[in-house]
């Protein structure tokens, strides 16, 4: 390795550390504020993850609530019936709250075409079956 190379590589490293913070700490916020997607950022941190260090990288598709999730929509495209349902559900549930809890016609208005748009994607996506989830994290 050159020292050119060996210099560059430190700061190369931080930089996606902080991605990566930041994409995961929106796809974290997104499990829980309706206007906020959470796969495109977990999937976003996951390539941050990938490109700073195989040792976080595999942290994030091994962890125990996001792992799976990741490595199927990664590798097939596509997530359980039962994700879909949950997901959906609890986006129009919060969505339904607040438009309700909100006066704007405008901010009520977006979180609709938000909703629809979300549960597009979530519809569009391949439906996989129970019995092809990832179990390894190859």
């Amino acid at each position: 390795m050159s020292d050119a190379a060996a210099l560059q590589r430190p700061h190369m490293i931080t930089v996606d550390l902080d991605e990566l913070r930041t994409w995961f700490g929106f796809g974290v916020a997104g499990m829980f504020l309706p206007v906020l997607p959470t796969t495109p950022f977990l999937l976003l941190s996951a390539a941050c993850f990938l490109r700073s260090s195989d040792r976080l990288y595999h942290w994030l598709t091994t962890h125990r609530l996001f792992g799976r999730y990741i490595t199927n929509y990664i590798k097939y495209k596509a997530i359980t019936r039962r994700t879909k349902i949950f997901t959906i559900a609890l986006l129009w549930i919060t969505i339904t709250l607040s438009v309700i809890s909100i006066d704007k016609t405008l901010i009520r208005l977006v979180l609709l075409f938000v909703a629809l748009g979300v549960t597009t994607h979530l519809l569009l996506l391949k439906t996989m079956p129970v019995d092809d989830i990832a179990d390894d994290h190859d």
